[in-house]
């Protein structure tokens, strides 16, 4: 299935639960380059809102974008550690969208992320639930 396949699919979903697609969101999600390299995905689900959520993996991290349309997204980055004590960490940074490269690996999508953060943290950001996985 192909990503506007997968899309067209979630607008019917939404459709029919009575729930909104939020354009703008997936339009930043189309702007977003497809893969990064060295991670499996994108696998993309809607959230509560309409949002675009799209995840990224491998065996070292779980990269997931929440695209809020507007140039605006916010990535939760999981970083694990197999085999140590303390298995996994997390980040949560909100960032613009604006002047992202097209190619990417998780290092240099990191970089950019951090350099152009808005919000380290944002509590009134709404904790959103998935509808659909891709």
């Amino acid at each position: 299935m192909t990503i506007a396949d997968r899309i067209a699919e979630l607008r019917e979903y939404a459709r029919a639960d009575g729930e909104r697609c939020n354009d703008n969101s997936i339009a930043d999600f189309l702007a977003f380059p497809v893969g990064i390299t060295g991670m499996a995905g994108p696998y993309f689900l809607t959230e509560e809102g309409g949002n675009i959520r799209a995840l990224w993996i491998n065996d070292r991290l779980r990269l997931g974008v929440d695209f809020y349309g507007e140039g605006r997204a916010r990535l939760v980055a999981i970083f694990l550690y197999p085999g140590r004590k303390k298995k996994a960490e997390s980040e949560t940074l909100y960032f613009d969208l604006a002047g992202l490269p097209n190619e990417l690996t998780p290092e240099s999508f990191l970089a950019f992320v951090k350099d152009h953060v808005y919000e380290e943290a944002n509590e009134s950001q709404p904790e959103t639930n998935q509808h659909a996985i891709c």
